[in-house]
């Protein structure tokens, strides 16, 4: 507890028959196939928090449009060297990764 500067922890247990309720405004981690939740409510100012994922999305929004761009321009795709084009293709998956990363966090704690 001192480790996670946490003045209690409280444990639930969970009924595997009930139907899966999601816990809102907490972080998950699943270890030895147990789901362990860190309520955040009362640690993180969670309107904050959505403001800044929600601003974070919006920038890998227009970054993965740009490259997007990019790639769709054919000229481009012809006279760039190879490495460069690969280069661009990993950097709009990574683009589309952060994008999906951002939009579940803010679905759990939304």
């Amino acid at each position: 507890m001192r480790l996670a500067r946490v003045r209690s922890v409280d444990q639930l247990i969970y009924d595997a028959t009930a139907e899966r309720n999601e816990a809102r405004e907490a972080a998950q981690i699943v270890v030895n196939g147990f789901t362990h939740y860190l309520w955040l409510a009362d640690v993180i100012d969670i309107a904050a928090e959505k403001i800044r994922l929600d601003k974070e999305r919006g920038k890998a929004i227009v970054e993965a449009g740009k490259i997007a761009l990019k790639l769709a321009n054919a000229d481009f795709v012809a006279r760039a060297p190879d490495e460069v084009v690969e280069e661009n293709r990993a950097r709009l998956k990574a683009a589309h990764d952060e994008i999906a990363r951002l939009e579940a966090a803010l679905r759990r704690i939304d």
